[in-house]
């Protein structure tokens, strides 16, 4: 039995799509579609009603979902000038999935623009959103809240949004030892070890604008998490939170890195090439 696989690159000099149709005996693939334990969930903003033109976002977000599904076996959902409840109730529904199997994961990822209130509340603003109507958008408290109590064994927020460090101030969390273990132990053993212990991790932006790198319509941050995704964990197919801290520590603005309550120490978040 042969089953039809499309694979997607992006050539950044050309900013061209390139899909190519592949034939392939199934037996080769049963791993990769096997993989429904690994979510990912990506939200992206690019129409605003104080014409706000972030149309790249587009590019961005596609970017980094297509080589998260087709070079670590994702299953991936995109969510497009998305709605408030479209935003809690996929969110709620992925975190409220059965944790009887160690291994599953969840990987959002957000971009987009905010806005920060007097009191340095910081909120995510939305496609229908007034530029002024904080009751119309998503507060990062609220997103924190969210996570806070996600059932999955492994979580991992990517917030590419202005100012979105702020949601550090909405988190509480003693568990700040150890966040970034690097451990060279053989990968099997790594792997194994790291799926028995509960791990939610947190990269948001603390940069105060939305901008891309020259012609590679990549926001910085965005831009090094496609690089880590592309190197394959320098060469062992697997990428741990130690690797990605350490592409991110190379940013102009450093991204908040930190933890969620429900942290165990020593626990990672592994993107696995399969």
């Amino acid at each position: 039995m042969y089953r039809k696989i499309h694979v997607v690159y992006y050539n950044l000099n050309s900013l061209k799509k390139i899909t190519l149709l592949l034939l392939l005996p199934a037996i080769l693939l049963s791993n990769v579609y096997a993989q429904d334990k690994n979510a990912a969930l990506f939200f992206n903003t690019t129409d605003y009603t104080f014409d706000q033109d972030k149309t790249f976002l587009d590019f961005q977000t596609n970017s980094i979902k297509d080589e998260l599904m087709l070079t670590y076996g994702y299953r991936a959902s995109s969510y497009k000038n998305y709605s408030k409840i479209n935003f809690i109730n996929s969110i709620s529904n992925e975190c409220a999935a059965d944790t009887g199997n160690v291994t599953n994961q969840l990987f959002i990822y957000i971009a987009g623009m905010s806005v920060v209130d007097d009191a340095g509340n910081g909120y995510l603003i939305l496609s229908d959103s007034d530029s002024l109507a904080y009751n119309q958008m998503i507060s990062f408290e609220d997103i924190a809240n969210l996570l806070s109590n996600c059932q999955v064994q492994h979580l991992f927020l990517f917030m590419d949004v202005p100012y979105s460090n702020i949601i550090k101030k909405h988190i509480k969390t003693d568990n700040t030892e150890n966040l970034f273990p690097n451990d060279s132990i053989p990968r099997a053993e790594l792997i194994s070890s790291k799926f028995k212990l509960k791990a939610s991790y947190y990269f948001a932006s603390s940069d105060n604008t939305v901008s891309t790198i020259g012609r590679s319509r990549f926001s910085p941050m965005s831009s090094k998490l496609l690089e880590a995704f592309r190197n394959y964990g320098n060469g062992d197919d697997v990428i741990t939170m130690y690797e990605l801290n350490e592409y991110m520590q190379t940013l102009e603005a450093i991204p908040e890195m930190s933890v969620f309550t429900v942290h165990e120490s020593g626990g990672d978040f592994l993107f696995i090439v399969k």
